[in-house]
C-alpha cells in the first residue's frame, strides 16, 4: 500500500503476506547520446560498443554472485531490452520469456530529449521542457512499478532492466528517505547493479561493487 509522507513523497510499503524475495536492478550500459550527456528519456537510442561491453562484465560478474533468476523484466526501449538480452545470455536464462514492463520505462523529457547540458539533473533545467515528467509523476510511477513486481512475481528472484532516473526513483521509494534525486547524491553508472531484498519483513538495498565482486548495503 502506498501512502504520502510529510515531505509529499509515496513511502513504499509492503504486505505482510509477501513472500521473500529478490529483485535485482539492472541499469542499462552506455550509449552515445550519455557520452554527449544529452537527455534521453523516452528516446529509443540503443547502447554502443562499450555499452554492451559493460553489460555483459556486470551480468557475468552477477551470474558468479547470485543462483540465477526466475523472471527478467525490462523497459520497452531498446537500450534497455538489449542490457536484458545480454544479461539473459550470462545468467542462462531464455531470452524468449523477457517480459517487457512499460512502468520501468526511462522519465520522459518532453521537448528536452536531445538537448545537451551539464546539469541534466537539474529539476529547475527539466521543469522548462513542454511535455516532461515531473518528479512527483516520475515517483508515482516507481510505486507503481515496484508494486507491480512486488505483487506480481511475489517468492522469486526477478532482474529488472531499465533506466537511471526510474531506478533511482525506485530505489528512494524502496529506502523511505527523503528523495534524492540529484546525480552526485545517488549516482547510477552504466551498468551498475542494485539488489532489493525481502525477508518477509522489511527491505534491504544492496550495491554491487563490481570490481571487489561484493554487495555492500546501502
Amino acid at each position: 500500500m502506498m501512502q504520502y509522507n510529510k515531505i509529499g513523497r509515496t513511502a513504499f510499503e509492503v504486505k505482510q503476506s509477501m513472500q521473500s524475495m529478490n529483485i535485482y536492478l539492472l541499469r542499462h550500459g552506455e550509449t552515445d547520446w550519455n557520452i554527449e550527456k544529452r537527455f534521453q528519456g523516452q528516446r529509443d537510442i540503443p547502447l554502443n560498443a562499450n555499452g554492451i561491453s559493460q553489460i555483459e562484465k556486470s551480468a557475468e560478474i552477477l551470474a558468479e554472485m547470485i543462483d540465477g533468476v526466475d523472471h527478467i523484466l525490462t523497459s520497452p526501449l531498446c537500450r534497455a531490452q538489449k542490457t536484458a538480452q545480454t544479461a539473459a545470455d550470462k545468467l542462462g536464462f531464455d531470452k524468449k520469456n523477457i517480459e517487457m514492463a512499460p512502468l520501468f520505462i526511462e522519465r520522459a523529457f518532453g521537448e528536452g530529449e536531445g538537448v545537451a547540458g551539464d546539469d541534466l539533473w537539474d529539476e529547475t533545467v527539466i521543469a522548462q521542457f513542454q511535455g516532461a515528467e515531473t518528479l512527483d509523476e516520475l515517483c508515482c510511477r516507481a510505486q507503481a512499478a515496484l508494486q507491480m513486481t512486488a505483487k506480481e512475481y511475489s517468492g522469486k528472484n526477478v532482474l529488472v532492466a531499465a533506466h537511471g532516473a526510474i531506478l533511482r526513483a525506485v530505489l528512494a521509494a524502496v529506502l523511505g528517505r527523503q528523495f534524492v534525486y540529484e546525480e552526485k547524491k545517488m549516482k547510477l553508472e552504466s551498468g551498475c547493479v542494485h539488489w532489493l531484498q525481502y525477508d518477509s519483513v522489511s527491505w534491504k538495498v544492496y550495491k554491487c561493487d563490481l570490481g571487489e565482486k561484493q554487495w555492500k548495503k546501502i
